[in-house]
């Protein structure tokens, strides 16, 4: 009986095993796209960065020329006029950076979200990792210990839900066929009991 469960759960955890590694490319691919995406956003990031150093750069040398030229004309029109289309040069600027600020925090919120996108990758390759060099070596070696004892060998290729295989006694083979969904595991083992015990 435990070797009939040993045998499924080996033949499960290979399936499981298979899957998990034919995702293996997949996830590095995803990894790669991670990272660059990053880089992508580090590079937006300074040059939103610079562009506002600009702007205020900009802003600031307006400002300045719009004093000096304030300075110079002593006319209560001209000032006015001037000091209104300063103060919309400043609206504008800070609705523009207040813009810049919102695309920023956006494109830290998605940086902050691939990275943990990334670190659950990371974990879980080292689960397969360590998956594919434990335990997979441990499951084979219990799996052919059960077969040399027992004398099952399992025939891997069927349908799923039938079990079938031989059993290699002193002097025949006997080959068995079951369907777990119509038998009971009592009876699939008990069954295969019957078949090794002429040899024993």
């Amino acid at each position: 009986m435990e070797s009939t469960e040993a045998a499924e759960a080996a033949t499960d955890y290979v399936k499981e095993l298979i899957t998990v590694l034919s995702t293996e490319d997949t996830e590095m691919v995803q990894l790669q796209g991670i990272g660059a995406y990053q880089d992508k956003s580090n590079q937006i990031q300074r040059k939103m960065n610079d562009q506002m150093k600009n702007d205020i750069l900009g802003l600031c040398a307006i400002k300045e020329e719009k004093e000096k030229h304030i300075s110079t004309n002593h006319s209560d029109a001209s000032h006015g006029t001037a000091l209104a289309e300063t103060t919309a040069e400043m609206d504008r600027a800070k609705q523009h950076q207040a813009r810049v600020q919102q695309e920023l925090s956006a494109t830290r919120d998605r940086v902050q979200q691939c990275k943990a996108e990334k670190e659950q990758l990371e974990g879980e390759r080292e689960r397969v990792t360590e998956n594919t060099t434990v335990r997979l070596p441990e499951v084979r070696h219990n799996f052919n210990l059960y077969s040399n004892i027992s004398r099952i060998r399992w025939q891997e290729e069927c349908k799923p839900g039938e079990i079938n295989g031989f059993i290699c006694n002193a002097n025949d083979v006997k080959p068995f066929s079951l369907n777990s969904q119509q038998n009971s595991p009592f009876f699939i083992a008990n069954y295969l009991w019957d078949l090794m015990e002429a040899d024993w």
